[in-house]
């Protein structure tokens, strides 16, 4: 009976990690060009996004078959739609007016959840 105060700190714990994995939105980055632009892209994502969970990088092909449920979708590939969570079509060097519309649908999407 001596350590009953330890358990709420415990249970407060619990539930704050708990929220804090619901509420990062997962991002998955979809592009066929090089590595080396993939690597710069993934960089200027996570710059422009820092609280989210950039899960990968893949091509087109491999993305249709990406078995996690994501939030949002960056695609270097105007003709990708993914099947979960917004798609986003950048350029693979993303330009101020990318950036933007990248943030304001991170935030749309912030806003219904």
């Amino acid at each position: 009976m001596k350590n009953w105060h330890i358990w709420p700190f415990f249970f407060e714990e619990a539930v704050m990690k708990e929220q804090t994995d619901v509420s990062i939105a997962k991002v998955l980055i979809v592009s066929d060009f090089s590595d080396v632009l993939n690597s710069l892209l993934k960089s200027q994502v996570k710059q422009l996004l820092p609280e989210t969970a950039v899960l990968d990088v893949v091509s087109s092909e491999k993305a249709r078959f990406f078995p996690e449920k994501i939030n949002f979708c960056i695609s270097a590939d105007a003709s990708y739609y993914h099947f979960t969570g917004q798609t986003i079509h950048v350029p693979i060097i993303l330009t101020e007016e990318a950036r933007k519309n990248i943030v304001k649908s991170y935030q749309a999407g912030e806003k219904k959840a």
